[in-house]
């Protein structure tokens, strides 16, 4: 019997496949907490601090930044209109 992988399990809700939403700040101080980043985010160590050295260490930030590949740029800041 074949047990099912974590993306074949719904949440409790039955809402569908579980999907990782990095939020947070990354803190790769200790050895777990690097592990976990690289797991999660499915990099290299070079590419993780690549990557925050590059946009900081928001999870959310980092995530899109190694999606999208280190040769394209940053993210731009949304503008918020002066209301003049």
């Amino acid at each position: 019997m074949r047990m099912a992988t974590t993306t074949e399990i719904g949440p409790p809700s039955g809402g569908g496949p579980r999907k990782f939403e990095p939020r947070g700040r990354i803190d790769i101080s200790g050895d777990g907490d690097l592990a976990h980043w690289l797991k999660v985010l499915d990099t290299t160590h070079a590419e993780l601090l690549a990557a925050i050295a590059k946009v900081g260490d928001d999870a959310a930030d980092v995530a899109e930044y190694l999606k999208r590949g280190s040769d394209a740029e940053p993210p731009a800041v949304a503008q918020i209109p002066d209301g003049g």
